[in-house]
């Protein structure tokens, strides 16, 4: 009989008709990864010049370790160091002094702390002597302590050089292999003989290749300029900013933290979290508070002026007459301070109004007169401020122009009627309070028609301010923040005294007692009667037309009538007994029945509710 071979259904699955990228670059000679050169410094028991561990170690004043055995030959023939190629001699290395455990490993020996590459390590220069920073901090820098911890020998806090420490930037980077100038003269050699090499005697070191391999490392060196020049620049950059908002200078003094901007929302630094979860990281074991930013400065600042809710007021002597501005800074601080700040500064001081609309609008406030100039007080664009209480419906009303969305600098114009279609798409920052005439003057100046400018230029001659609240929410914001630094340091000094220290040892249930005995005394008329209360007898309160009757009270009443019928009823014989005491039984039912029942105060019991669906009066 045939015998058929049954194959899998998914026989096929993986036949393709094309070579895979993986394929390609394991199976047939493509593409392989680049090489990544070592991005973290040299270990610490590593020569840098060997790059092998080192048995006899000296270092120099920048903290770089290397072995007699090899450094001493280098600098007979060089006479530079290794590192940086300056000048050097062996006269500039110490001898340092560094002990070993029982494991043969290097160790600090006054906390018998193992040495890592993450490990603070320092040195003392006149001994020699190799500690953890712990040590030495804790014995020498906080106690004073200006003696060697092994010989008593005396040093300054100069004399203590810094071998390792993963958070200095400086130290890593002159730890880094790839900053050694020796390696990269090696290098270059090694470049240099295998380009001279011809391709016969080694078929991968062409010229074309060296050539190439050069570039990527000049390259490289340019990247890393350019990050540098950055980092500079941001720095640069901020300080700028800093000198050019002075008013800012006395609040950054006092280094507030977000807790002192805004109670209740403090954020840390992170540096507690980020040392629990990264060994590569120096230990830090408090949450310190995240120091506040200059622009979260600023938002505070501008929120203190929206609750002072005062208005400013400037002046802009025009050479048609002087305009009389009211600035909102209650309702868009930011953009007020902007105009304010610039007015202050004499940035509108000799500019011109460069463009004239009659019936629609005269702008100005760009130092070119073009129309594309102009920078904001804090030099880069900011955004559209808006509020709906103000809209562009009349004449004399101030606004920010800009190029598109939050692109606001300090070019702004002055309505001559109505312009509802520019709500939400230009920030309105004040009106015209005075000038109306001068602004009917400007508007019926002649323009060219080709550009809209004026035929004859409108100068803002100066620019005056006489009321800025800006300076007024930055007194109160700083005394604000002198309070609560004030505060906080004040409850740490509470919370530091014996006293403090035992109310902050007592248990959570002795805590919650306290405070519910606490909130018992001030019970108002809504809680519940105290202990004194109820023992005192006082009346219970009553309802509708038992006001002011307790229930006792009641009870004594509907007795009294019962007893004045029975009096009369023994007044007429025995037969009249019973026809009486029928007649008292009666008053009384009656009296009951028209007496409203009494309304019992007591909470009402919560029922316990059944597994089923069926009794619903607990809910």
């Amino acid at each position: 009989r045939d015998c058929t071979v049954e194959m899998g259904r998914n026989q096929h699955s993986k036949d393709r008709l094309f070579i895979t990228a993986t394929e390609w670059a394991v199976e047939y000679g493509g593409k392989k990864r680049e090489r990544q050169g070592p991005k973290q410094p040299l270990p610490f028991d590593s020569c840098a010049l060997s790059l092998q561990p080192y048995e006899t170690p000296v270092c120099t004043e920048d903290g770089v370790i290397f072995d007699v055995l090899h450094i001493v030959p280098f600098l007979q023939k060089h006479k530079c160091n290794p590192i940086d190629a300056k000048p050097m001699k062996f006269k500039d290395l110490i001898h340092l002094k560094m002990h070993k455990n029982a494991s043969g490993k290097w160790h600090c020996p006054v906390t018998f702390k193992i040495f890592t590459d993450n490990t603070k390590i320092v040195a003392v220069k006149p001994t020699g002597h190799v500690y953890c920073w712990e040590a030495v901090h804790e014995l020498n820098i906080r106690a004073k302590n200006w003696k060697d911890l092994m010989t008593d020998e005396p040093f300054k806090r100069s004399d203590l050089i810094m071998l390792q420490d993963p958070s200095d930037a400086d130290l890593v980077a002159r730890r880094d292999i790839s900053n050694f100038t020796y390696l990269k003269q090696m290098r270059d050699e090694a470049s240099l003989e295998h380009a001279a090499t011809p391709a016969s005697a080694n078929i991968r070191s062409t010229p074309s290749q060296a050539a190439l391999f050069k570039e990527i490392e000049a390259n490289r060196e340019k990247l890393k300029q350019q990050d540098a020049e950055a980092a500079r620049a941001r720095e640069a950059a901020a300080l700028e900013e800093l000198d050019s908002v002075p008013d800012l200078k006395a609040i950054r003094l006092l280094r507030p933290t977000t807790e002192d901007l805004n109670p209740g929302g403090a954020q840390t630094s992170g540096k507690a979290s980020n040392s629990f979860t990264s060994s590569g990281v120096e230990v830090s074991t408090r949450a310190e508070l995240r120091l506040a930013t200059v622009d979260e400065i600023r938002e505070a600042r501008w929120k203190i002026c929206r609750r002072l809710g005062k208005k400013g007021y400037a002046q802009l002597q025009t050479s048609q007459g002087n305009l009389n501005l009211e600035i909102h800074s209650d309702f868009v601080p930011r953009t007020a301070e902007n105009f304010l700040g610039l007015c202050e500064k004499g940035f509108y001081d000799g500019l011109v109004f460069h463009r004239l609309i009659p019936g629609f609008m005269v702008q100005g406030g760009d130092p070119t007169g073009t129309g594309k100039g102009g920078e904001s007080l804090w030099k880069d664009p900011f955004r559209d401020e808006f509020d709906s209480r103000l809209t562009h419906n009349g004449r004399g009303l101030l606004s920010m122009a800009n190029s598109g969305k939050n692109t606001n600098r300090s070019q702004f114009f002055v309505t001559f009627a109505g312009c509802r279609h520019l709500d939400n798409k230009h920030a309105i920052f004040g009106k015209v309070v005075g000038g109306m005439a001068v602004l009917d003057r400007i508007e019926r100046e002649e323009r060219k028609k080709k550009d809209d400018r004026p035929a004859v230029d409108i100068k803002i001659v100066k620019a005056s301010v006489f009321e800025n609240p800006i300076h007024e929410a930055t007194a109160v914001l700083e005394a604000e923040i002198r309070k609560r630094q004030e505060d906080r340091q004040v409850a740490l000094a509470k919370r530091s005294t014996p006293m403090g220290k035992a109310q902050a040892a007592l248990p959570e249930a002795e805590k919650l007692r306290i405070a519910k005995a606490k909130g018992d005394e001030r019970r108002g008329w809504h809680s519940k009667p105290t202990p004194s209360q109820s023992s005192s007898g006082a009346s219970a309160p009553a309802i509708g037309k038992y006001l002011g009757k307790s229930p006792a009270a009641t009870t004594l009443a509907l007795e009294g009538t019962t007893r004045t019928a029975s009096a009369k009823a023994s007044g007429g014989g025995s037969g009249g007994a019973t026809s009486s005491s029928s007649s008292a039984k009666s008053t009384t039912s009656r009296a009951l029945a028209d007496e409203e029942p009494p309304v019992d105060l007591r909470p009402a019991k919560k029922l316990k509710s059944s597994s089923m669906f069926s009794d619903f009066s607990a809910w």
